[in-house]
């Protein structure tokens, strides 16, 4: 997807060699095996899909509101949550998560899709908000986020928003 492609390059052609990358998505190719690199997932479908996708690698099964350590503390130089935070219930767990599974100086990188002035108008005029949102799927998107939230987000859980970009 663009959005994993686009976090990958912020990673850096450098970090493929040397740095540990933690994805939440565990979707194909979503993992890149040129990077050493573990996945996290909650559900139980999302981790078969994955480890059927990229067996060389290992994924947990766990969430953001589980407890960290089973994955190992300061194992991680990057972690990154590509389209995750809109599908949480509680995403101000995502951060604190990440810092326990980051080492010193390590970086989140996260993802959402953009909702903003003429996105949701589009969206509305197309009568897509029931697709888009997806009621009845478990996981499905629960939260909208624009660059307006992402900012008083990143302030609330301080943390250091480097940039904000558009994929």
């Amino acid at each position: 997807m663009a959005a994993d492609r686009h976090a990958l390059r912020r990673v850096g052609r450098a970090a493929r060699d040397r740095y540990w990358v933690l994805q939440w998505r565990t979707l194909p190719g979503a993992c890149q095996p040129r990077i050493r690199s573990g996945g996290l997932c909650a559900s139980a479908h999302g981790i078969r899909f994955a480890q059927n996708s990229a067996p060389e690698l290992v994924f947990h099964q766990i969430g953001v509101d589980d407890d960290p350590s089973a994955v190992g503390a300061g194992s991680f130089d990057v972690a990154i949550a590509t389209e995750v935070i809109e599908h949480l219930v509680r995403p101000h767990n995502l951060p604190g998560f990440a810092k326990q599974l980051l080492r010193p100086g390590g970086h989140l990188i996260i993802s959402t899709p953009y909702h903003g002035y003429l996105k949701n108008p589009f969206i509305a005029l197309s009568n897509k908000w029931d697709s888009h949102l997806s009621p009845p799927w478990d996981g499905g998107h629960i939260k909208l986020w624009s660059r307006k939230v992402s900012a008083s987000f990143a302030s609330t859980e301080r943390v250091e928003c480097l940039s904000y970009e558009r994929a």
